[in-house]
């Protein structure tokens, strides 16, 4: 009896450790897939890039207006090398203006805008896609034709018993196949490049800038407004004027007169 509870003891106590064992392992799972988010990635953040197998064109447009715009330029540049993205292309001819033209991995652009949004004074945000699938796979797929075609002329070249004739022949359709063939490659190492990298395109702001430019603008409204204003009242008071200075000028003859009287 003693041996039959020693035994269920030793049973009892093993399956306590593996259940131990079992629910330190999950926990452990749990933050393994949560590191798989990467920097900056949250649940509730951008789901702009998503794995759906189709060739997908992604392009991002922002409009940002900050206090400090130079920050807010330095900040997001930054944040686009860390994610070793580049600046395509940027304008900015003064400190109160610029555009930026970046090009995000693909990979990394629902982060990168996560880091974005972060931002205060985003006045518009707008997304456009572009499904590419079908030309890209119509392309992929004279690639093939094209690379059998080859296969087999060049295995007819192999043979002994052509003529010249006939080798000049094949040797000009395996010439005119490498000629489609680069064009078609140059195609799909166009499409590879966009799709690999996203465009994400930012209009920067300055805050007192945009302020300044509005009275600079009504500015010269207010002069022609004044302008317009004075010659308005010269045309309706001129009948008064000229009325008044045909009094004063008849007095004076009259007073003038009878000075000379005396």
């Amino acid at each position: 009896m003693k041996k039959i509870t020693a035994f269920l003891l030793i049973v009892l106590f093993g399956f306590g450790l593996t259940s131990c064992g079992s629910s330190n392992g999950a926990h452990y799972g749990d933050g393994g897939h949560n590191d798989n988010n990467g920097p900056g990635v949250e649940s509730n953040g951008n789901q702009v890039v998503v794995d759906t197998g189709h060739k997908i064109i992604y392009s991002v447009y922002y409009t940002i207006q900050s206090d400090d715009m130079q920050k807010v330029i330095k900040d997001i540049n930054a944040r686009a090398y860390y994610f070793e993205g580049y600046i395509s292309s940027s304008t900015q001819e003064t400190d109160n203006y610029a555009d930026f033209v970046y090009k995000i991995p693909t990979g990394h652009l629902n982060e990168f805008l996560d880091f974005v949004d972060t931002n205060d004074g985003i006045g518009s945000k707008r997304i456009t896609t572009e499904d590419v699938t079908s030309a890209y796979n119509s392309i992929q797929a004279q690639i093939n034709t094209l690379e059998a075609s080859k296969t087999a002329y060049e295995r007819m070249l192999a043979e002994d018993n052509l003529s010249l004739d006939s080798i000049m022949k094949i040797r000009n359709y395996i010439d005119d196949i490498n000629t489609q063939l680069k064009l078609l490659y140059n195609k799909l190492d166009s499409y590879d490049a966009i799709l690999d990298y996203s465009t994400v395109t930012i209009h920067y702001y300055q805050n007192n800038a945009v302020e300044k430019n509005n009275f600079l603008g009504d500015y010269p409204k207010f002069l022609s407004s004044l302008g317009l204003g004075i010659v308005s009242f010269l045309a309706y008071s001129a009948p008064f004027l000229l009325v008044a200075g045909i009094v004063c000028l008849i007095i004076y003859l009259v007073r003038r007169k009878k000075v000379k009287q005396l």
